[in-house]
């Protein structure tokens, strides 16, 4: 409605504009009076310096009313979150839900969903640190975990924007036909495919194991966001769940069908990765490589012109890059600015 509206408002600045100028030279021009052609120019160009700044303008609050919008859902979330002490006096049921708590949060170098693998396993050098809270007794609770080599990580999409309709009753919190990023427009129902945005928002990773810590699990090989909160670890057991002959859609995108040559560094990249990250730069290019060695792109994106700049978020790192027919070009690395998602 407010894009409809700021739409309108830039029609309605247009159509003034061109009456407050054109209006006084008609009336001139009734009375005999001649303008010539160089004025004619210059009120154009007035003409268009209005209108260009009124469409800025516009810009600029489409902007903020976005950005307002994504702190505002963020907000609501949290205020519809119970606190701890409502979790404790409720009692659980069907009809109110079934309340889980946080074992752990995530330590991630994806902070936000650009660059993020799809899937775990995909990047199997990407590492991460699952940091259990201390009521969980984590010293004791991981105790016999080290003998296994992968985890089944439970977690909740803690990004979503539409959290905070998962309590009402009335409403569904997500669609219950999407849209994934392989069918290119198509919709499947949400139970059919990993979408993020599901009625429960939780999700599921199959990651490797690194090591057991006193507070924690060492990883690799993952797909979760920094900050994900997680509702349980359990380990993976090959003997019972892998399933070689199982069967899948046509449409599924498999590792094969996404995967490129090796990236390719321009100098300016190179020295710029090697200022910023001086001790760790050739661990972190190989980490960055993995990734690209994907093509993490939205259906969108890679419909779209081959020389867009692309973006993806590591660490404090900005990674910029270009797609090439075979491979990923980086191009730059920056330091990476707070995105909205984390504001």
């Amino acid at each position: 409605m407010l894009e409809w509206l700021m739409q309108a408002g830039v029609a309605s600045l247009m159509l003034k504009v061109v009456y407050d100028i054109c209006h006084p030279r008609s009336q001139a021009l009734c009375a005999g009076a001649t303008t010539g052609f160089a004025s004619d120019v210059d009120g154009a160009d007035n003409v268009i310096g209005k209108l260009t700044k009124a469409l800025d303008r516009m810009s600029k609050l489409r902007q903020e009313e976005r950005q307002g919008r994504i702190r505002a859902e963020k907000q609501l979330k949290q205020a519809k979150q119970p606190s701890r002490a409502a979790k404790q006096s409720t009692p659980t049921s069907l009809q109110q839900g079934y309340w889980m708590d946080e074992v752990a949060v995530v330590e991630s170098p994806f902070h936000d969903r650009r660059g993020t693998p799809r899937q775990p396993q995909l990047a199997p050098s990407i590492p991460g640190f699952i940091r259990f809270r201390s009521k969980f007794q984590p010293r004791d609770s991981l105790k016999g975990l080290s003998e296994y080599s992968h985890l089944w990580v439970t977690f909740v999409f803690h990004s979503n924007t539409n959290m905070h309709r998962a309590n009402s009753s009335a409403v569904m919190a997500c669609k219950a036909m999407v849209q994934p990023p392989a069918l290119r427009g198509q919709k499947v129902g949400c139970f059919a495919c990993r979408s993020p945005h599901r009625p429960n928002a939780i999700g599921l990773s199959l990651v490797k194991l690194v090591a057991v810590h006193a507070d924690g699990i060492a990883i690799a090989g993952h797909d979760l966001l920094d900050g994900t909160p997680v509702l349980d670890v359990k380990p993976y057991l090959p003997h019972v769940e892998a399933i070689v002959d199982a069967q899948l859609p046509s449409w599924v995108e498999r590792p094969e069908r996404l995967s490129l040559e090796p990236a390719v560094w321009m100098p300016a990249a190179l020295a710029s990765l090697a200022t910023l990250q001086p001790q760790e730069h050739g661990k972190v290019q190989s980490q960055i490589s993995e990734l690209l060695s994907f093509d993490i792109r939205g259906a969108k994106q890679r419909e779209a012109s081959s020389d867009v700049v692309n973006e993806l978020n590591y660490n404090d790192l900005r990674i910029e890059y270009e797609m090439e027919a075979s491979h990923a070009v980086v191009t730059n690395v920056v330091t990476r600015a707070p995105s909205i998602e984390n504001s």
